[in-house]
């Protein structure tokens, strides 16, 4: 995130969890939930957008979508101008300028630009650590289906890329540090339970960590899920993944 190496204001909007927005490392006062929802949408856009009924809500990565008039661009000036001016609104359109950094979701994006399997191990590592939850975690505005829509968009979207954030981690950790590729793979399960892979990940790690009943717990939990859910069956490389827990390499634990 932003730093500040000259006595200028350092910014840093969090919007990978529950939004956050601090300034030179301090927290700094949100509006109260709903207004906060209406125009958390505009804090990460990038380059400017037509208004709708007062304040456009953009990711900055599609359509701005209408938000209500209460989401002016007066709401927004105290949290994201310091240093410089960078909410940019005039009677057509409203922009944040943010800088290099100063948002966790681009910050996540740069550090991926190759893709996940393409990304050395310490940008995986540091791109994991921005998303403490989902997007906008708790926001949302019952009255406002536009924002509904978009938010929902952009939550997948997010999800999306913490999961194969998640999916490099572990292929590139399994061989040399299973227990933090554990990590990332137990990681996986509670971002998208509903998934296999995750605990197939599980169950794969804890075999080659001789953790049998670990693993076992693990497999009974997917078949739980399985049987609730859609009534299914874990799948061939499940069944495979649950006989190796057996095999003397993998004595209980």
């Amino acid at each position: 995130m932003a730093a500040s190496s000259t006595g200028t204001c350092s910014l840093e909007i969090l919007v990978l969890g529950e939004l956050r927005v601090r300034r030179d490392g301090r927290p700094l006062p949100l509006p109260p939930p709903e207004r906060r929802a209406r125009s958390s949408g505009t804090l990460p856009s990038r380059g400017a957008h037509r208004r709708a009924n007062g304040c456009a809500i953009s990711s900055g990565t599609g359509p701005a979508i209408p938000a209500p008039r209460s989401a002016g661009a007066s709401k927004l000036r105290p949290l994201v101008d310091g240093d410089r001016r960078r909410l940019v609104a005039d009677r057509e359109s409203v922009a944040v300028e943010l800088g290099p950094g100063e948002l966790d979701l681009a910050a996540a994006r740069d550090l991926l630009r190759e893709g996940a399997a393409q990304a050395p191990l310490e940008g995986l590592r540091r791109a994991a650590s921005l998303f403490r939850g989902e997007l906008l975690e708790g926001l949302d505005v019952a009255d406002c289906f536009g924002f509904h829509e978009w938010c929902v968009a952009q939550r997948d979207a997010a999800r999306r890329l913490r999961l194969a954030v998640l999916d490099a981690l572990v292929a590139n950790l399994e061989g040399a540090e299973p227990e933090e590729a554990l990590a990332s793979a137990r990681a996986r399960v509670a971002v998208d339970p509903f998934a296999e892979a995750g605990h197939l990940q599980v169950v794969r790690l804890l075999a080659r960590l001789r953790r049998a009943r670990e693993g076992l717990e693990q497999y009974g939990a997917w078949r739980g899920i399985l049987a609730s859910s859609s009534g299914g069956r874990p799948s061939p490389d499940m069944e495979r993944a649950r006989l190796s827990l057996t095999t003397p390499a993998a004595s209980p634990g």
